[in-house]
C-alpha cells in the first residue's frame, strides 16, 4: 500500500539538524575544544573556512581520535589552508556540470537540477544540503540555486505532488529513462515527507524501474535512518511482478567511519529492502594504503554492502593535496583482487566530462 504524497506543503520543512537527528558543529573553536586539537590550527584554517565553511555532525565525534589533527575521519571535513592554493589542471567545475545546466537548450535552462550524463538514467540534484562538508567535494562551487528543494516560494501553493509533476516534466516525457539517481548535496537530508513525495512521483512513471540514492548520511548521521524512513514495501505490493527497485550507494572512505551505530543503520536499510552498494574516493592520507582498504571492504561485505566504485579524485580546485597517482590506484586494485572475493573488489574509475560511461582506470590505456 502506498503512502499518500502530501497534498499541500502545510508545515515548514524541518531544520537540517531535526531531519538528521544530529547537531551540526559549524564553529572551529568549538570543534577544536571538543577534540582537543592544537589551538594554532584554528588560525591556519580560518580563510579556508570562509570560502567553504565547516560542517561537522556531532555523531562523528566518537569516531575521531582526540588530539590527532591527522585523524583519517577528521581531516576529510577539516578546513585546510592548502585549499587556497590554485593548482593548474584543477577547476571549479571538474565534471563540466555547470556547462550542462547552463546550456542554451530550453530543457536545461528551465530544469537546471536535471543532469542526464548517461543513457537510460537521469540524475536529479535534489538539494545542496549535506550532513557534513567534505573538503574534496567536486560540487563545492556549484551554484546553490540549482536544486529541486527547497520548494520555491511561488510553487508552495501547488502542493508537493503537483510541484514534482511540474518540476520533473522532462522525466515524465522521456520513456528511455529507466533509472532516477537522487543526488545533491545529499538527498537524505530531505525529510521523510519529501522522500515519500519523490518516490510516489517515481512510482507513477511506468518507464522508471529503479531509484538510486547517493548519500553519506547513513555513515555520518546514522540516526537519520529511522522507523519512518521509506522502505521497499511502501511502494510495492507483494505480488507485483515489476517492483520499483530502491538502491542506495553509500559514500564511505575509511573503516574508522563505521561504528556500531553505522552498522545498525545499514542493517535497517537492508531490512527496508534497499540494494546497498558503496562508493569510495581514493584520498591521500585517508585510504591510500592496502590494509586500510582491505579493512573497509571486509567490513562492508560483512554488512551486506557491495563495494562498487573506488574513484580517482575529481580534480576540483582546492583539492589537489588529496590526489594520489593513478598508478597507485591500479596497484591497490590488483592487491585487493589477490586478497578479497571478486564481488568485494570495486571498480577503479573516474568520471570524464563527455564520456558515455565512467572511465575504467584499472588498465593503462585508459585516460589518466
Amino acid at each position: 500500500m502506498f503512502r499518500s504524497a502530501c497534498d499541500t506543503v502545510s508545515t515548514p520543512t524541518k531544520s537540517l539538524e531535526d531531519a538528521l537527528q544530529a547537531r551540526i558543529i559549524t564553529n572551529m573553536n568549538e570543534l577544536t575544544e571538543l577534540l582537543n586539537l592544537p589551538q594554532d590550527h584554528t588560525a591556519r584554517v580560518r580563510l579556508a573556512s570562509q570560502s567553504f565553511s565547516l560542517r561537522f555532525p556531532d555523531s562523528l565525534l566518537p569516531r575521531v581520535q582526540r588530539g590527532q589533527i591527522s585523524d583519517p575521519v577528521l581531516i576529510q571535513f577539516l578546513p585546510d589552508e592548502r585549499e587556497l592554493v590554485k593548482t593548474p589542471g584543477f577547476s571549479e567545475d571538474p565534471l563540466s556540470e555547470w556547462k550542462s545546466v547552463s546550456s542554451e537548450s530550453d530543457v536545461a535552462s528551465r530544469y537546471p537540477y536535471i543532469l542526464q550524463k548517461y543513457s537510460g538514467r537521469a540524475l536529479i540534484l535534489t538539494t545542496h544540503s549535506c550532513a557534513a562538508r567534505c573538503r574534496f567535494c567536486f560540487r563545492r562551487y556549484f551554484p546553490k540555486d540549482r536544486a529541486l528543494f527547497p520548494v520555491p516560494r511561488d510553487a508552495v501553493s501547488l502542493g508537493l505532488a503537483r510541484y514534482l509533476q511540474e518540476a520533473l516534466k522532462p522525466i515524465q516525457a522521456d520513456s528511455t529513462i529507466h533509472e532516477l539517481i537522487f543526488s545533491g548535496g545529499d538527498p537524505l537530508t530531505l525529510n521523510n515527507d519529501e522522500l515519500y513525495g519523490l518516490l510516489n512521483y517515481t512510482k507513477s512513471l511506468p518507464h522508471v524501474k529503479r531509484v538510486r540514492f547517493h548519500s553519506r548520511v547513513p555513515v555520518l548521521t546514522p540516526a537519520r535512518i529511522d522507523e519512518d524512513f521509506p522502505s521497499f514495501n511502501d511502494f510495492n505490493d507483494s505480488n507485483e511482478l515489476a517492483p520499483l527497485i530502491l538502491h542506495l550507494a553509500i559514500h564511505v572512505n575509511s573503516p574508522n567511519e563505521i561504528d556500531e551505530s553505522v552498522m545498525a543503520a545499514i542493517l535497517r536499510l537492508r531490512a527496508k529492502g534497499y540494494v546497498l552498494t558503496s562508493q569510495t574516493t581514493l584520498l591521500r592520507g585517508v585510504n591510500d594504503k592496502l590494509e586500510v582498504l582491505l579493512a573497509l571492504y571486509e567490513t562492508l561485505i560483512n554488512l551486506g554492502v557491495v563495494p562498487y566504485y573506488l574513484f580517482q579524485l575529481d580534480r576540483v580546485q582546492g583539492a589537489a593535496h588529496w590526489e594520489t597517482p593513478t598508478e597507485l590506484g591500479r596497484t591497490l586494485i590488483r592487491e585487493l583482487s589477490a586478497r578479497l572475493p571478486g564481488y568485494a573488489v570495486p571498480k577503479f574509475a573516474r568520471e570524464i566530462p563527455g564520456f558515455p560511461m565512467k572511465a575504467d582506470l584499472s588498465v593503462e590505456k585508459t585516460l589518466k
